[in-house]
Protein backbone atom coordinates (compact mmCIF):
# COMPACT_ATOMS: atom_id res chain seq x y z
CA UNK A 1 0.00 0.00 0.00
CA UNK A 2 1.23 3.37 -1.04
CA UNK A 3 1.65 6.22 1.57
CA UNK A 4 -1.46 7.63 -0.43
CA UNK A 5 -3.58 4.76 0.09
CA UNK A 6 -3.90 5.63 3.87
CA UNK A 7 -6.17 8.62 2.75
CA UNK A 8 -8.32 6.62 0.42
CA UNK A 9 -9.19 4.55 4.05
CA UNK A 10 -9.46 6.37 6.70
CA UNK A 11 -11.43 4.70 9.97
CA UNK A 12 -14.80 5.04 10.13
CA UNK A 13 -15.92 7.27 12.85
CA UNK A 14 -18.22 5.54 14.88
CA UNK A 15 -20.84 6.70 17.11
CA UNK A 16 -20.07 7.17 20.75
CA UNK A 17 -22.60 6.67 24.19
CA UNK A 18 -22.39 9.42 26.32
CA UNK A 19 -24.45 9.78 30.04
CA UNK A 20 -25.54 13.36 29.66
CA UNK A 21 -27.25 13.45 33.03
CA UNK A 22 -28.21 11.19 35.81
CA UNK A 23 -32.05 12.42 35.75
CA UNK A 24 -33.11 10.77 32.74
CA UNK A 25 -33.45 6.81 33.89
CA UNK A 26 -34.38 3.91 31.72
CA UNK A 27 -36.41 0.74 32.47
CA UNK A 28 -33.44 -0.46 34.89
CA UNK A 29 -33.35 2.36 36.76
CA UNK A 30 -29.79 3.23 35.39
CA UNK A 31 -28.97 6.72 33.78
CA UNK A 32 -29.62 6.22 30.03
CA UNK A 33 -26.48 7.17 27.37
CA UNK A 34 -26.75 9.74 24.83
CA UNK A 35 -25.43 8.46 21.28
CA UNK A 36 -23.42 10.88 19.15
CA UNK A 37 -21.79 11.49 16.36
CA UNK A 38 -19.20 13.91 14.98
CA UNK A 39 -20.43 16.19 12.27
CA UNK A 40 -18.60 17.02 9.04
CA UNK A 41 -16.56 19.85 8.28
CA UNK A 42 -18.97 20.93 5.89
CA UNK A 43 -21.93 20.75 8.20
CA UNK A 44 -20.04 22.72 10.68
CA UNK A 45 -19.40 25.41 8.16
CA UNK A 46 -23.32 25.79 7.76
CA UNK A 47 -23.62 26.14 11.32
CA UNK A 48 -21.15 28.62 11.75
CA UNK A 49 -22.57 30.71 8.63
CA UNK A 50 -25.94 29.94 10.35
CA UNK A 51 -24.64 31.53 13.28
CA UNK A 52 -23.56 34.61 12.05
CA UNK A 53 -24.67 37.82 11.26
CA UNK A 54 -22.89 41.07 10.30
CA UNK A 55 -23.12 44.03 12.47
CA UNK A 56 -22.03 47.64 12.00
CA UNK A 57 -19.04 48.85 14.38
CA UNK A 58 -18.43 52.52 13.24
CA UNK A 59 -17.96 52.61 9.54
CA UNK A 60 -17.30 49.13 9.59
CA UNK A 61 -19.40 46.00 8.78
CA UNK A 62 -18.05 43.07 10.52
CA UNK A 63 -19.36 39.25 10.53
CA UNK A 64 -20.11 38.23 14.07
CA UNK A 65 -20.71 34.85 15.51
CA UNK A 66 -22.81 33.80 17.93
CA UNK A 67 -20.96 31.47 20.10
CA UNK A 68 -23.86 30.26 22.06
CA UNK A 69 -25.93 29.67 18.87
CA UNK A 70 -23.19 27.54 17.44
CA UNK A 71 -22.89 25.16 20.37
CA UNK A 72 -26.72 25.03 20.45
CA UNK A 73 -26.55 24.05 16.42
CA UNK A 74 -23.83 21.71 16.82
CA UNK A 75 -24.95 19.66 19.61
CA UNK A 76 -28.17 19.53 18.02
CA UNK A 77 -26.93 17.74 15.00
CA UNK A 78 -24.00 15.62 17.13
CA UNK A 79 -27.03 14.12 19.19
CA UNK A 80 -28.43 11.21 17.26
CA UNK A 81 -30.54 9.39 20.10
CA UNK A 82 -32.33 10.81 21.69
CA UNK A 83 -33.90 12.00 18.02
CA UNK A 84 -34.46 15.86 18.58
CA UNK A 85 -36.58 15.89 16.48
CA UNK A 86 -39.05 13.45 17.50
CA UNK A 87 -42.63 15.05 17.64
CA UNK A 88 -43.73 14.20 21.09
CA UNK A 89 -40.26 15.20 22.61
CA UNK A 90 -40.84 18.30 20.96
CA UNK A 91 -44.14 18.85 21.75
CA UNK A 92 -43.27 18.48 25.13
CA UNK A 93 -41.00 20.44 25.94
CA UNK A 94 -42.85 23.20 23.53
CA UNK A 95 -40.25 23.39 20.83
CA UNK A 96 -40.14 24.51 17.67
CA UNK A 97 -36.55 23.01 16.94
CA UNK A 98 -33.84 20.58 18.30
CA UNK A 99 -31.82 23.07 19.83
CA UNK A 100 -35.39 24.69 21.64
CA UNK A 101 -35.36 20.77 22.82
CA UNK A 102 -32.13 21.34 25.05
CA UNK A 103 -32.37 24.23 26.03
CA UNK A 104 -35.68 23.21 28.03
CA UNK A 105 -34.69 19.35 28.81
CA UNK A 106 -30.69 20.20 30.38
CA UNK A 107 -29.80 21.84 33.30
CA UNK A 108 -27.05 24.09 32.46
CA UNK A 109 -24.18 21.94 33.35
CA UNK A 110 -25.36 18.68 31.73
CA UNK A 111 -25.37 20.80 28.56
CA UNK A 112 -21.44 22.18 29.42
CA UNK A 113 -20.47 18.45 29.56
CA UNK A 114 -22.33 17.52 26.48
CA UNK A 115 -21.27 20.20 24.60
CA UNK A 116 -17.11 19.60 25.70
CA UNK A 117 -18.31 16.15 24.62
CA UNK A 118 -19.23 16.98 21.26
CA UNK A 119 -16.32 19.29 20.44
CA UNK A 120 -14.15 17.01 21.68
CA UNK A 121 -15.74 13.66 19.08
CA UNK A 122 -15.64 16.47 16.16
CA UNK A 123 -11.82 16.64 16.96
CA UNK A 124 -11.93 19.95 18.64
CA UNK A 125 -10.74 18.97 22.15
CA UNK A 126 -7.17 18.20 20.79
CA UNK A 127 -4.53 20.61 20.12
CA UNK A 128 -2.00 20.49 16.99
CA UNK A 129 0.60 19.85 19.47
CA UNK A 130 -0.57 16.97 21.42
CA UNK A 131 -1.87 15.52 17.46
CA UNK A 132 1.29 15.76 16.49
CA UNK A 133 2.96 14.43 19.95
CA UNK A 134 0.67 11.11 19.34
CA UNK A 135 1.68 10.32 15.74
CA UNK A 136 5.38 10.61 17.00
CA UNK A 137 4.35 7.96 19.61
Amino acid sequence: MSDLDLFLTPEQTETIDFVVSKRFKNAAGNPEPWELRPITIGLNNALIKESTKKVTQGRKIIAETDEAVYGLKLVSKCVIYPDLMNVKLLEHYGAARPEEVLEKMLLPGEFAGLQKKCLDICGFGETLDELVEEAEN
